[in-house]
């Protein structure tokens, strides 16, 4: 860890909105949704179940990350700001984790010597990677969807009761693709729609009806 770093520690990162802690386990860091103490406590089923990611190094300096379950990302919405119809990379902070290196020498009789050790800080550059959802909309033409009311109906003599009011379904013109991403579907409401009343461009309150 780094200083000021300990086991437990935030990693910065979510996993299906549950905080992830860092845990020192042996040479490799787990990345677990258990806390310092329901950890410690957890037997390996319990620990298996809540682990995120693994963060190992092999003696040749590989560090290997394992992912075991999603990371949260920033959440798409429709302004183009957060993410949409682009990847996601979800970095853990510098500061987290460091990666130390020590270099041994040994000479023809056997004399060995190790260097100082030197450290380089990890955190950043290890990361979780995302292919947002996407879900591009067309619409197609609406000429064949007309919404009228009867001008007579709105006479109360002889007959009419003052009001009409008719409706017609224009969600048929609104055609979407979606894309789901590495992720796959939501389990439930998976695609939903919104629609809203604007004026056209150059239009806007007291425009003349035509």
């Amino acid at each position: 860890f780094a200083t000021g770093m300990s086991y437990g520690a935030v990693s910065g990162r979510d996993s299906h909105g549950a905080c992830v802690y860092l845990h020192k386990v042996g040479n490799e860091v787990v990345g677990s949704t258990l806390y310092a103490t329901a950890y410690a406590a957890a037997d390996a089923t319990a620990k298996a179940a809540a682990a995120v990611f693994n963060i190992a190094v092999d003696g040749a300096g590989v560090v290997t990350l394992t992912q075991y379950q999603q990371v949260d990302h920033a959440v798409a919405d429709n302004t183009g700001t957060a993410g949409v119809n682009e990847d996601d990379l979800a970095l853990l902070a510098d500061g987290l984790l460091t990666l130390s290196g020590t270099a041994t020498v040994e000479d023809f009789d056997g004399d060995t010597v190790s260097s100082t050790t030197e450290t380089i800080d990890l955190g950043g550059n290890i990361g979780f990677d995302d292919e947002n959802p996407s879900v591009p909309v067309v619409a197609t033409d609406s000429t064949s969807v007309l919404v009228k009311t009867q001008d007579a109906d709105t006479d109360t003599v002889p007959s009419g009761t003052g009001t009409d009011t008719a409706t017609a379904d224009f969600s048929g013109r609104f055609v979407a693709t979606p894309v789901y991403g590495a992720d796959g579907q939501a389990t439930t409401g998976n695609l939903t729609w919104a629609y809203a009343l604007n004026f056209a461009t150059g239009k806007s309150n007291g425009a003349d009806s035509g």
